[in-house]
Protein backbone atom coordinates (compact mmCIF):
# COMPACT_ATOMS: atom_id res chain seq x y z
CA UNK A 1 0.00 0.00 0.00
CA UNK A 2 2.81 2.40 0.85
CA UNK A 3 4.51 1.84 -2.52
CA UNK A 4 1.29 2.72 -4.32
CA UNK A 5 1.29 6.12 -2.64
CA UNK A 6 5.02 6.87 -2.44
CA UNK A 7 6.06 6.09 -6.06
CA UNK A 8 3.61 8.51 -7.73
CA UNK A 9 4.48 11.09 -5.08
CA UNK A 10 8.17 10.98 -6.03
CA UNK A 11 7.30 11.20 -9.72
CA UNK A 12 5.15 14.27 -9.00
CA UNK A 13 7.89 15.92 -6.96
CA UNK A 14 10.45 15.29 -9.72
CA UNK A 15 8.09 16.72 -12.38
CA UNK A 16 7.30 19.77 -10.27
CA UNK A 17 11.00 20.36 -9.66
CA UNK A 18 11.76 20.18 -13.40
CA UNK A 19 8.85 22.52 -14.16
CA UNK A 20 10.17 25.06 -11.66
CA UNK A 21 13.66 24.82 -13.14
CA UNK A 22 12.29 25.27 -16.68
CA UNK A 23 10.17 28.23 -15.55
CA UNK A 24 13.23 29.84 -13.95
CA UNK A 25 15.24 29.44 -17.17
CA UNK A 26 12.47 30.90 -19.34
CA UNK A 27 12.07 33.81 -16.92
CA UNK A 28 15.79 34.55 -17.11
CA UNK A 29 15.74 34.31 -20.92
CA UNK A 30 12.89 36.81 -21.13
CA UNK A 31 14.69 39.08 -18.64
CA UNK A 32 17.67 39.24 -21.02
CA UNK A 33 15.42 39.70 -24.08
CA UNK A 34 13.54 42.60 -22.49
CA UNK A 35 16.80 44.11 -21.26
CA UNK A 36 18.13 44.15 -24.83
CA UNK A 37 14.90 45.72 -26.11
CA UNK A 38 15.25 48.50 -23.52
CA UNK A 39 18.92 48.98 -24.42
CA UNK A 40 18.13 49.31 -28.14
CA UNK A 41 15.07 51.49 -27.51
CA UNK A 42 17.30 53.96 -25.68
CA UNK A 43 19.61 54.25 -28.70
CA UNK A 44 19.31 56.98 -31.30
CA UNK A 45 17.29 55.76 -34.30
CA UNK A 46 20.19 56.25 -36.72
CA UNK A 47 22.51 54.18 -34.49
CA UNK A 48 20.29 51.10 -34.82
CA UNK A 49 21.82 49.31 -37.79
CA UNK A 50 19.84 46.86 -39.87
CA UNK A 51 20.84 43.23 -39.75
CA UNK A 52 22.32 41.28 -36.86
CA UNK A 53 25.17 43.57 -35.75
CA UNK A 54 23.61 44.16 -32.32
CA UNK A 55 23.60 40.43 -31.42
CA UNK A 56 25.65 39.25 -28.46
CA UNK A 57 25.90 36.45 -25.89
CA UNK A 58 24.74 36.21 -22.28
CA UNK A 59 25.28 33.63 -19.54
CA UNK A 60 22.12 31.97 -18.22
CA UNK A 61 22.40 29.28 -15.53
CA UNK A 62 26.11 28.91 -16.26
CA UNK A 63 25.63 28.43 -20.02
CA UNK A 64 26.57 30.97 -22.67
CA UNK A 65 23.66 31.50 -25.05
CA UNK A 66 23.25 33.66 -28.13
CA UNK A 67 21.03 36.71 -27.87
CA UNK A 68 20.15 37.20 -31.53
CA UNK A 69 19.00 40.64 -32.61
CA UNK A 70 17.49 41.15 -36.05
CA UNK A 71 16.66 44.68 -37.21
CA UNK A 72 14.73 45.36 -40.42
CA UNK A 73 13.14 48.48 -41.88
CA UNK A 74 9.36 48.38 -42.07
CA UNK A 75 7.17 50.17 -44.60
CA UNK A 76 4.72 51.90 -42.33
CA UNK A 77 2.24 53.17 -44.92
CA UNK A 78 2.20 50.64 -47.77
CA UNK A 79 3.44 53.11 -50.39
CA UNK A 80 5.85 51.50 -52.90
CA UNK A 81 8.58 54.04 -52.08
CA UNK A 82 10.43 52.57 -49.09
CA UNK A 83 10.18 54.53 -45.89
CA UNK A 84 12.98 54.62 -43.39
CA UNK A 85 11.10 55.87 -40.36
CA UNK A 86 10.25 52.54 -38.71
CA UNK A 87 12.38 49.57 -37.69
CA UNK A 88 11.24 46.18 -36.43
CA UNK A 89 13.56 44.79 -33.75
CA UNK A 90 13.35 41.08 -32.92
CA UNK A 91 15.37 39.59 -30.08
CA UNK A 92 15.63 35.79 -29.78
CA UNK A 93 17.11 33.53 -27.11
CA UNK A 94 16.70 29.74 -27.41
CA UNK A 95 13.86 30.02 -29.95
CA UNK A 96 11.88 32.46 -27.78
CA UNK A 97 11.41 35.84 -29.44
CA UNK A 98 9.97 39.24 -28.71
CA UNK A 99 9.59 41.94 -31.36
CA UNK A 100 9.05 45.66 -31.04
CA UNK A 101 8.96 48.66 -33.34
CA UNK A 102 11.09 51.79 -33.10
CA UNK A 103 10.00 54.93 -34.93
CA UNK A 104 12.17 57.82 -36.02
CA UNK A 105 10.20 60.55 -34.29
CA UNK A 106 12.22 63.74 -34.66
CA UNK A 107 9.90 66.01 -32.70
CA UNK A 108 10.52 66.88 -29.09
CA UNK A 109 7.67 65.95 -26.77
CA UNK A 110 8.45 68.66 -24.23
Amino acid sequence: MLSIIVTPLFVSIKSASKSNSDAETVTKEMFYVIGKIEEISAMDFSAITEGIALSDTVVINGQTVNRDVNVVSVDENGVPTPNTGLKKITITINNKSISTLKADYPYALF
